[in-house]
Protein backbone atom coordinates (compact mmCIF):
# COMPACT_ATOMS: atom_id res chain seq x y z
CA UNK A 1 0.00 0.00 0.00
CA UNK A 2 2.91 2.36 0.62
CA UNK A 3 4.74 1.41 -1.97
CA UNK A 4 1.35 2.14 -4.02
CA UNK A 5 0.93 5.21 -2.44
CA UNK A 6 4.23 6.74 -3.21
CA UNK A 7 4.10 5.35 -7.04
CA UNK A 8 0.86 7.92 -7.15
CA UNK A 9 2.96 10.53 -5.76
CA UNK A 10 5.37 10.53 -8.29
CA UNK A 11 2.97 10.10 -11.28
CA UNK A 12 1.00 12.79 -9.98
CA UNK A 13 4.39 14.84 -10.18
CA UNK A 14 5.48 13.76 -13.38
CA UNK A 15 1.88 14.71 -14.82
CA UNK A 16 2.72 18.17 -13.16
CA UNK A 17 6.07 18.81 -14.67
CA UNK A 18 5.39 17.39 -17.72
CA UNK A 19 2.72 19.78 -18.17
CA UNK A 20 5.01 22.55 -17.99
CA UNK A 21 7.38 21.38 -20.44
CA UNK A 22 6.95 22.76 -23.48
CA UNK A 23 7.69 21.48 -26.66
CA UNK A 24 7.86 23.78 -29.54
CA UNK A 25 8.72 22.52 -33.48
CA UNK A 26 9.99 24.91 -36.30
CA UNK A 27 12.78 24.98 -38.65
CA UNK A 28 16.32 25.65 -36.95
CA UNK A 29 19.93 25.50 -38.32
CA UNK A 30 22.47 22.75 -37.74
CA UNK A 31 25.55 21.45 -39.17
CA UNK A 32 23.78 19.59 -41.60
CA UNK A 33 21.56 22.31 -42.56
CA UNK A 34 18.11 23.91 -41.77
CA UNK A 35 15.71 21.57 -40.87
CA UNK A 36 12.40 20.77 -38.59
CA UNK A 37 13.56 20.23 -34.74
CA UNK A 38 12.13 20.55 -31.33
CA UNK A 39 12.99 22.27 -28.78
CA UNK A 40 12.55 22.60 -25.02
CA UNK A 41 13.46 24.99 -22.32
CA UNK A 42 14.67 23.64 -18.91
CA UNK A 43 14.09 26.22 -16.74
CA UNK A 44 17.08 26.71 -14.31
CA UNK A 45 19.33 24.14 -15.37
CA UNK A 46 22.66 24.26 -16.50
CA UNK A 47 23.95 22.84 -19.87
CA UNK A 48 26.22 20.37 -18.56
CA UNK A 49 23.54 18.58 -16.50
CA UNK A 50 20.99 18.95 -19.57
CA UNK A 51 24.17 17.05 -21.54
CA UNK A 52 24.60 14.42 -18.99
CA UNK A 53 20.78 13.75 -19.34
CA UNK A 54 20.38 13.62 -22.76
CA UNK A 55 23.69 10.91 -22.95
CA UNK A 56 21.48 9.06 -20.10
CA UNK A 57 18.44 8.97 -22.34
CA UNK A 58 19.89 8.08 -25.61
CA UNK A 59 21.21 5.08 -23.90
CA UNK A 60 17.27 3.78 -23.28
CA UNK A 61 17.86 3.14 -27.04
CA UNK A 62 21.23 1.77 -26.83
CA UNK A 63 22.45 5.02 -28.59
CA UNK A 64 25.95 6.42 -28.25
CA UNK A 65 26.47 10.33 -28.56
CA UNK A 66 29.19 11.83 -29.94
CA UNK A 67 29.80 15.29 -29.58
CA UNK A 68 31.13 17.89 -32.38
CA UNK A 69 33.48 19.71 -31.17
CA UNK A 70 33.53 22.26 -33.70
CA UNK A 71 29.65 22.76 -34.17
CA UNK A 72 28.67 21.74 -30.86
CA UNK A 73 26.08 19.37 -32.22
CA UNK A 74 25.26 16.25 -30.02
CA UNK A 75 25.08 13.20 -32.65
CA UNK A 76 23.70 9.51 -32.64
CA UNK A 77 23.66 7.78 -35.88
CA UNK A 78 21.55 4.61 -36.46
CA UNK A 79 19.41 4.83 -33.41
CA UNK A 80 16.34 2.51 -33.74
CA UNK A 81 13.40 3.69 -33.27
CA UNK A 82 10.62 1.80 -34.69
CA UNK A 83 7.98 3.87 -33.93
CA UNK A 84 9.11 6.37 -36.15
CA UNK A 85 10.60 5.09 -38.50
CA UNK A 86 11.38 1.69 -40.06
CA UNK A 87 14.78 2.41 -41.00
CA UNK A 88 17.44 3.60 -38.30
CA UNK A 89 17.27 6.79 -37.76
CA UNK A 90 20.17 9.67 -37.40
CA UNK A 91 19.59 12.34 -34.45
CA UNK A 92 21.05 15.60 -33.87
CA UNK A 93 20.86 17.94 -30.63
CA UNK A 94 22.18 20.92 -29.60
CA UNK A 95 22.16 22.35 -26.13
CA UNK A 96 22.85 25.65 -25.78
CA UNK A 97 22.90 27.90 -22.06
CA UNK A 98 24.75 29.92 -19.78
CA UNK A 99 26.11 28.49 -16.42
CA UNK A 100 23.91 29.02 -13.62
CA UNK A 101 21.41 30.05 -15.99
CA UNK A 102 18.64 27.66 -18.17
CA UNK A 103 19.43 25.33 -21.23
CA UNK A 104 17.34 25.00 -24.51
CA UNK A 105 17.64 21.87 -26.01
CA UNK A 106 16.80 20.97 -29.97
CA UNK A 107 16.57 17.87 -31.65
CA UNK A 108 16.33 17.07 -35.02
CA UNK A 109 15.10 13.42 -36.40
CA UNK A 110 16.64 12.42 -39.77
CA UNK A 111 14.93 9.19 -41.03
CA UNK A 112 17.17 9.03 -44.32
CA UNK A 113 14.26 9.89 -46.04
CA UNK A 114 13.74 12.87 -44.51
CA UNK A 115 13.39 15.18 -40.88
CA UNK A 116 10.62 14.72 -38.60
CA UNK A 117 8.07 17.16 -38.96
CA UNK A 118 4.52 17.43 -38.31
CA UNK A 119 3.46 18.39 -42.24
CA UNK A 120 4.93 15.04 -43.67
CA UNK A 121 4.78 13.15 -40.85
CA UNK A 122 2.32 13.68 -38.18
CA UNK A 123 2.38 10.41 -36.68
CA UNK A 124 6.29 10.69 -36.42
CA UNK A 125 6.12 14.03 -35.46
CA UNK A 126 3.82 13.08 -32.53
CA UNK A 127 6.33 10.61 -31.12
CA UNK A 128 8.98 13.09 -31.35
CA UNK A 129 6.94 15.51 -29.57
CA UNK A 130 6.64 12.76 -27.07
CA UNK A 131 10.19 11.81 -26.78
CA UNK A 132 11.48 15.18 -26.12
CA UNK A 133 8.26 16.15 -23.71
CA UNK A 134 9.64 12.86 -21.60
CA UNK A 135 13.05 13.91 -21.89
CA UNK A 136 12.49 17.50 -20.71
CA UNK A 137 9.93 16.07 -17.57
CA UNK A 138 12.80 13.96 -16.54
CA UNK A 139 15.44 16.38 -16.62
CA UNK A 140 12.93 18.67 -14.62
CA UNK A 141 11.84 15.49 -12.17
CA UNK A 142 15.70 14.92 -11.59
CA UNK A 143 15.96 19.15 -11.20
CA UNK A 144 13.23 19.86 -9.00
CA UNK A 145 14.41 16.95 -6.75
CA UNK A 146 17.70 18.10 -6.49
CA UNK A 147 16.61 21.39 -5.16
CA UNK A 148 14.47 20.11 -3.02
CA UNK A 149 16.80 18.05 -1.20
CA UNK A 150 19.07 20.95 -1.49
CA UNK A 151 16.80 23.24 0.41
CA UNK A 152 15.62 20.10 2.89
CA UNK A 153 19.39 19.59 3.55
CA UNK A 154 19.70 23.36 4.66
CA UNK A 155 16.58 23.31 6.09
CA UNK A 156 18.10 20.41 8.45
CA UNK A 157 21.10 22.52 8.83
CA UNK A 158 19.25 25.51 10.29
CA UNK A 159 17.42 22.98 12.45
CA UNK A 160 20.39 21.76 14.07
CA UNK A 161 21.83 25.65 14.57
CA UNK A 162 19.28 26.35 16.26
CA UNK A 163 19.00 23.28 18.39
CA UNK A 164 22.40 24.13 19.44
CA UNK A 165 21.46 27.63 20.03
CA UNK A 166 18.77 26.57 22.24
CA UNK A 167 21.07 24.13 23.91
CA UNK A 168 23.35 26.82 24.50
CA UNK A 169 20.52 29.37 25.89
CA UNK A 170 19.94 26.55 28.39
CA UNK A 171 23.04 26.29 29.47
CA UNK A 172 23.13 30.12 29.47
CA UNK A 173 19.94 30.37 31.38
CA UNK A 174 21.32 27.66 34.09
CA UNK A 175 24.77 29.55 34.79
CA UNK A 176 22.77 32.81 35.25
CA UNK A 177 20.44 30.34 37.63
CA UNK A 178 23.66 29.50 39.58
CA UNK A 179 24.99 32.55 39.00
CA UNK A 180 22.25 34.31 41.17
CA UNK A 181 22.25 31.85 43.98
CA UNK A 182 26.04 32.28 44.15
CA UNK A 183 25.45 36.04 44.47
CA UNK A 184 22.53 35.83 47.08
CA UNK A 185 25.16 33.27 49.24
CA UNK A 186 27.60 35.60 49.55
CA UNK A 187 26.09 38.69 49.67
CA UNK A 188 24.65 36.99 52.92
CA UNK A 189 28.28 36.03 53.66
CA UNK A 190 29.40 39.76 53.04
CA UNK A 191 26.62 40.86 55.46
CA UNK A 192 27.66 38.14 58.11
CA UNK A 193 31.38 39.20 57.27
CA UNK A 194 30.77 42.72 57.57
CA UNK A 195 29.29 41.94 61.24
CA UNK A 196 32.20 40.00 62.11
CA UNK A 197 34.54 43.34 61.00
CA UNK A 198 32.36 45.29 63.63
CA UNK A 199 33.00 43.03 65.89
CA UNK A 200 36.21 42.62 65.54
CA UNK A 201 36.94 46.14 65.45
CA UNK A 202 35.02 46.58 68.68
CA UNK A 203 37.18 43.95 70.13
CA UNK A 204 40.48 45.50 68.91
CA UNK A 205 38.98 48.48 70.35
CA UNK A 206 38.67 46.92 74.06
CA UNK A 207 41.95 45.29 74.05
CA UNK A 208 43.54 48.32 73.06
CA UNK A 209 42.23 49.80 76.53
CA UNK A 210 43.14 46.54 77.97
CA UNK A 211 46.79 47.16 76.84
CA UNK A 212 46.88 50.78 77.29
CA UNK A 213 46.10 49.80 81.22
CA UNK A 214 48.65 47.48 81.35
CA UNK A 215 51.02 49.52 80.21
CA UNK A 216 49.94 52.16 82.83
CA UNK A 217 50.15 49.45 85.45
CA UNK A 218 53.73 48.08 84.36
CA UNK A 219 55.05 51.49 83.99
CA UNK A 220 54.36 52.13 87.65
CA UNK A 221 56.94 49.57 89.02
CA UNK A 222 59.93 50.90 86.28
Amino acid sequence: MKNLLIAIIFACFGSLVSAQVEVKEGSKSMVEGTYNAYTVVLENVEPDAAEDAWKEFMKEFKAKVKKDKKSKIYFSDNVQMPSISSNPVDMYASITGEKGGSSTVSVWFDTGSGYVNSIDMEAQSETAHGLITEYGTKVMIKHTAEIQKKEEDLLKDLNKDAEKLNDKNKDLREDIAKAKANILKWEKELEQNEDNIKKKKKAIESQEIMVKKAKTTSNKYQ
